[in-house]
């Protein structure tokens, strides 16, 4: 089984990802420092806090190689992708639709293009 990346090189790589996705600088930097510390994800209690929370779930999962190597970087991203879905489940129980697509256009949209 391929090992996850030591937490100082993914937090390098979550950062300028999370930059390059839109995420405020000083934001990603809190965003890794919070990871460091191993503070438990809080949660998500505005559409806002959705939609971060689910593009760092993203990024993360585009710099993690497996979530079943037993490190604590796995246990995190599964408790942050868990919150995400969770705040989905209460928001459509209160609002009967999913929150807004935090996704991109390209995901919404489907593929362009011809054949």
């Amino acid at each position: 089984m391929v090992q996850n990346p030591p937490l100082e090189i993914f937090l390098r790589e979550l950062h300028a990802k999370l930059i390059e996705n839109g995420i405020a600088p000083k934001r990603a930097v809190r965003i890794c420092n919070r990871i460091r510390s191993g503070k438990k994800q809080p949660t998500l209690l505005s559409v806002e806090d959705y939609q971060e929370a689910w593009m760092v779930s993203d990024t993360s999962s585009e710099i993690l190689t497996t979530l079943e190597d037993g490190s604590k970087l796995a246990a995190w991203s599964i408790a942050l992708a868990q919150a995400v879905f969770d705040f989905e489940d209460a928001f459509k129980a209160e609002h009967g639709h999913l929150p807004l697509n935090a996704a991109g256009p390209d995901w919404i949209e489907g593929p362009q293009g011809n054949a």
